[in-house]
């Protein structure tokens, strides 16, 4: 890559550094947490072990074993 085009791209990519500080400035700028562990109803995040209530699989149903035995099942099957 040549020092034009990375000058070039650079330039173009300024209005996002722009967008992220009027974001950040208006209290709308939010940072995503990296979920550490398996979701269930009790995950890790951040290395500290909280409740999920942010998930439609606060229940911890989509890590039981017979659930997911059966979603095979039934994508397996014709009845679909």
């Amino acid at each position: 890559m040549s020092v034009g085009f990375l000058r070039r791209t650079k330039r173009k990519l300024d209005f996002l550094k722009e967008e992220f500080q009027t974001l950040k400035d208006s209290g709308l700028y939010g940072i995503i947490r990296t979920i550490q562990s398996a979701q269930g109803a009790w995950l890790v995040v951040d290395g500290v072990e909280v409740l999920n209530l942010c998930s439609n699989n606060y229940l911890g149903l989509a890590n039981q074993p017979k659930l997911k035995e059966a979603v095979k099942l039934l994508e397996s099957s014709d009845e679909l």
